[in-house]
């Protein structure tokens, strides 16, 4: 997992102003300029090709650490619900000329959250908190 000197979330209005402003969907830079002839590269492969998903999880523990996140989880888990449901609008508008543009053949989420131990996060909180943002549809 990477490590940080400072999250850069540490309250509610870090994610506001510092985070939620950064993940801007609409932004230019999220296909590169040769986006056309990518498309049209990929158009006739013979093998196949997909797309990142995100993660929700694994995203918010990499922005605020694994102690933040686990006490917020019981004492703002508004706040967790609104930064997972911001994730899921966020890669589906990312991905969406993606999606459009390409006859993908698969997508790929990920969560890094458990420890050989056993998990980061209770099943049950999960569920709740991050399931409802990963349900959403294109």
């Amino acid at each position: 997992m990477p490590q940080w000197l400072e999250y850069p979330i540490k309250t509610r209005l870090d994610w506001e102003r510092e985070v939620m402003p950064r993940l801007n969907p609409k932004s230019p830079a999220r296909y590169p300029l040769w986006w056309d002839d990518y498309v049209r590269w990929v158009r006739d492969r013979d093998y196949p090709l997909g797309i990142s998903a995100g993660s929700y999880y694994g995203w918010i523990r990499n922005w605020m650490g694994i102690e933040r996140l686990s006490r917020l989880i019981y004492e703002d888990p508004e706040l967790i619900k609104e930064i997972a449901d911001y994730i899921a609008d966020f890669v589906i508008e990312t991905i969406r000329r993606a999606v459009e543009e390409i006859d993908l053949d698969f997508a790929i989420m990920w969560e890094d959250m458990a420890m050989k131990t056993g998990p980061l996060i209770f099943p049950r909180k999960f569920k709740e908190l991050m399931v409802p943002a990963c349900k959403k549809k294109y």
